[in-house]
């Protein structure tokens, strides 16, 4: 390969990076999204008047899913991991349990469940591409 062609392809890789880690970004911001909306509804439950046991429940999972969200600005894979298995845990117990969830409220969790399995591909691709990068760079300044 010459330089010019090199170039054009290190270029092409920054740019497949910086689209991947923007796609990570989104799932963190989901897992901020998922913790508030959690709590939201502890709250609500609250007030209706369930018993303590589910608004204690709703807090400690808000918890966990937002220092989840903090783990995974620093190091992504492992807390997407993490939530997508939890979320998904409970997804499923809750329609066991209720099973009147309805298509909407399956439609939102799958959604969720896809922007996380989503974000975890990216974290894993947005490294390939990282290596491939670093591999031509070296490449590149070696016929510099």
């Amino acid at each position: 390969m010459n330089k010019n062609q090199l170039t054009g392809r290190l270029i092409a890789l920054k740019m497949q990076r910086e689209e991947a880690e923007d796609r990570t970004k989104k799932a963190t911001r989901l897992l901020f999204y998922v913790a508030g909306i959690n709590a939201l509804f502890g709250l609500f439950a609250y007030f209706e008047g369930h018993n303590i046991g589910t608004v204690i429940f709703s807090s400690v999972l808000s918890l966990v899913v937002l220092a989840l969200g903090f783990w995974s600005r620093k190091q992504p894979l492992v807390p997407l991991i993490l939530a997508t298995f939890l979320l998904g845990t409970l997804f499923t117990l809750d329609f066991l349990h209720y099973q009147r969830v309805g298509l909407i409220g399956i439609g939102l969790r799958a959604v969720v469940l896809i922007i996380l399995f989503t974000g975890i591909y990216n974290v894993h691709n947005a490294g390939k591409i990282l290596k491939k990068y670093q591999m031509l760079k070296r490449e590149l300044e070696s016929l510099e």
